[in-house]
C-alpha cells in the first residue's frame, strides 16, 4: 500500500487555484495548508496555523513531497516558490511553514 498522500497527488488546475488565493486572506497559510492536504490525504480546510506537522503525520518523506506540491501549485499561479531544506526540517507547525512561504514570496 502507497504512504499517505501518494495516491492523490493530483489536485485542481491553475485556474482554481488561482481563485482559491485571491479570496483568501491569507494566501501563503492556504498554500501551506492545500499542499500538505494534498499529501496527507486530509481536508485543507480542517487544518490550522498552529496544526503540529508531527500529529498530522508529516514525516520526513511527507514534508519533501509538501515542497514539490507547493512548488508545482506556485507555479501554477505563476511564480514558483522553492522550499529550503532547513525549513523542511526544522518546521513544526503548519503556519511555519507559511511563515517561510511568506518570506520567500517577500524577497521574490
Amino acid at each position: 500500500c502507497p504512504g499517505p498522500g501518494v495516491g492523490r497527488y493530483a489536485g485542481p488546475g491553475p485556474a482554481s487555484v488561482a481563485r482559491m488565493n485571491r479570496r483568501d486572506p491569507d494566501p501563503e497559510l492556504a498554500l501551506a495548508a492545500r499542499a500538505l492536504a494534498r499529501v496527507l490525504d486530509l481536508e485543507a480546510a480542517d487544518l490550522r496555523a498552529d496544526s503540529p506537522l508531527g500529529d498530522l503525520g508529516a514525516d520526513t518523506v511527507a514534508r519533501v513531497l509538501w515542497a514539490d506540491v507547493v512548488e508545482e501549485l506556485s507555479g501554477a499561479e505563476g511564480a514558483v516558490v522553492v522550499v529550503d531544506d532547513a525549513v523542511l526540517r526544522d518546521a513544526t507547525t503548519l503556519g511555519e511553514l507559511a511563515e517561510h512561504l511568506r518570506a520567500l514570496r517577500g524577497a521574490a
